[in-house]
Order: structure tokens, then C-alpha cells, then sequence
């Protein structure tokens, strides 16, 4: 006990110098690993990086440590995190946009005529409930506090895998959990859109955003295997549909007040579209991605032969 806290009082000395020194928050981590000490001390851990984060919201090693400590609190000493999920998609699903470079845009309607492969990974960890609840209410508080903290988003992107975990396995009942699938998301597609209008060119939020996206997908493909029933992929799609064409709407509005630029709401709302165009093909949907495309060719011009591409395949 002793050598722990006289450990723990070099480290804390040292990132009081330097809140961004690898050696110090590793070694941290390593004295946790080798003591494993008990909830209450891992409880001012927790404490300790909220500290540090007040200080600095984007450390980023501060938030790794902060995920370590929570895995610890799970029973997870190694720090890894690992849920298990069954997902279904083809090889020819859609993939993120909002990548370093625009990925592809694969038709939905086309994907649904694909065979679907499975594939599990397994778990290691399950974050307690209440834990869980209160590191995604620290993530709303850091996220209301500044839209751009790219770290902050981060994390909550992992918290949420574990949030659809936690339903699937605490109730059997499909309807029950589409209903609350359908409340997370339209929580976080809220959160989410407040940033995009605070800063509609702050890549941190369509960030965010293509993953909330992505996970609707998904939890759609999860729905056919879970009851194999074709017409269930669809039904949280279907549910959200009229969000997203609200969506769509808003991203419209925010091109018409600065039709020069808007790289990034262009992209957002071809992504939408793009999910739409899934459950509803129409010539309509297809022919405003195409203008989209064109309009990104423009201004966008660095990777407008890419642009090209993508328009070639719709």
C-alpha cells in the first residue's frame, strides 16, 4: 500500500509538469496492473482525470488512461475492451465518408440482394450499468462543454458499443429493444446536430455523425438475424427515417447560408441520403447525391477525381 501511493504521488507530480508525458501516465497504468487496489481507489482515478480533463478537455492521454481505469473498475486489468456483437453486413455495405478521404458509396438496395456474412467477436469486458451511465454523462458534460473535442466524441463512440450490447443481452424482446436503440439515437443524433449548427465546418462533428449513421446501419443488419425475418433490417431504419429527412432538411438549410463552401454538409447530408436511398430509392434522392458530387468536384477540387469516381457509380 505504501509503495502504491508513493507511486502514485511521483506520477501525479510528474504530469503536474507535463499532462501529456507518456512515460508517466504508462507507468501510472503499469502500478494499477501490478497492485490491482480496491474500487475505492480506482474511484479516484476517475476523479484524478476529471481533474486533468477540467484543465485540458483534449489530452488524449488522459483520456486513454481514463478508459483503463474504467475497464479496471469492470474487472478488465489489462485495460482491454471488447464487446460481443454479431454483425451482418455484406462486402458490399456501405462504408464511413468521413474517413481522411471519401470512402465509397455503395447502394443499399443493392447490398440488400447480397448474402450476409456473420461475424463475432468476442467479450472480455461488460461495463457495469451505473458506471456506464455516469462515463456517458461525463462525455454529454465535456461535449456541451466544447463541440470540438474530438476525444470526447471518441470515447463516447466506444461507451455506445457497449450500450447496444447492454440492451440486446438484458432483454430478449426485439420490439422492446429497437424502442430503445431508437431513444439512443435520437439522443445522440440530437447532441450531434446542435454541434453541426453551432459549427457546420468542424470535421469533429460529421465525425461523430458518420458513426451514428454507420451504427443505425448496422443495428438494422443485427435486427435480420435476430429474428430472421428480412423486413426487420428495415424497421429502425424505417422509425428513423422521418429524423433523417429532417435532417437532410437542416444540412439543406445550412448550404443555402454559405452556398460557396460547406464541404463538409455536402458530405454529411450525401451521407444521409445515401441511408435514405436505402429504404426508398428514388430518382429524386439519386439525382441530389449526384448533384451533390458535382458541387464537391468544385470545391473541393484536390480530390475531385474522386469525387468523379463515386458519381460514376451511382
Amino acid at each position: 500500500q505504501k509503495i502504491l501511493i508513493s507511486e502514485q504521488g511521483l506520477t501525479q507530480a510528474a504530469l503536474q509538469r507535463n499532462p501529456k508525458s507518456y512515460g508517466a501516465w504508462f507507468h501510472r497504468k503499469w502500478v494499477l496492473q501490478q497492485f490491482q487496489p480496491k474500487i475505492s481507489i480506482l474511484q479516484q482515478e476517475l476523479e484524478l482525470t476529471s481533474q486533468f480533463l477540467s484543465l485540458d478537455e483534449r489530452n488524449f492521454h488522459c483520456w486513454n488512461y481514463r478508459r483503463f481505469v474504467v475497464a479496471c473498475l469492470s474487472g478488465s486489468w489489462n485495460g482491454e475492451w471488447k464487446v460481443e456483437t454479431t454483425s451482418s453486413l455484406s462486402s458490399s455495405s456501405p462504408m464511413s465518408l468521413m474517413g481522411p478521404q471519401l470512402s465509397s458509396i455503395a447502394k443499399t438496395a443493392a447490398t440488400a440482394s447480397t448474402t450476409l456474412t456473420s461475424t463475432t467477436s468476442s467479450s472480455s469486458v461488460v461495463i457495469p450499468q451505473e458506471l456506464l451511465q455516469s462515463e456517458l454523462d461525463f462525455t454529454t458534460s465535456k461535449i456541451k462543454d466544447n463541440f470540438s473535442n474530438f476525444s470526447a466524441f471518441h470515447y463516447r463512440s466506444q461507451l455506445l458499443d457497449h450500450v447496444w450490447n447492454e440492451t440486446t443481452v438484458t432483454s430478449n424482446d426485439n420490439e422492446s429493444n429497437n424502442k430503445r436503440t431508437e431513444k439512443i439515437l435520437q439522443e445522440e443524433f440530437q447532441i450531434i446536430e446542435d454541434a453541426i449548427c453551432t459549427e457546420p465546418d468542424d470535421q469533429t462533428s460529421w465525425w461523430y455523425h458518420a458513426i451514428l449513421l454507420d451504427k443505425l446501419v448496422e443495428q438494422g443488419s443485427n435486427q435480420t438475424t435476430a429474428v430472421g425475418d428480412s423486413s426487420a433490417s428495415s424497421s429502425l431504419l424505417t422509425v428513423l427515417g422521418p429524423r433523417l429527412e429532417e435532417q437532410a432538411a437542416l444540412f439543406r438549410e445550412l448550404l443555402e447560408d454559405s452556398p460557396g463552401g460547406g464541404k463538409w454538409v455536402r458530405l454529411g447530408l450525401l451521407r444521409v441520403l445515401q441511408v435514405l436511398g436505402g429504404e426508398s430509392s428514388s430518382t429524386t434522392t439519386s439525382e441530389e447525391q449526384k448533384s451533390l458530387l458535382r458541387e464537391l468536384m468544385e470545391t473541393d477540387r484536390d480530390r475531385s477525381q474522386r469525387y468523379h469516381e463515386l458519381l460514376q457509380q451511382l
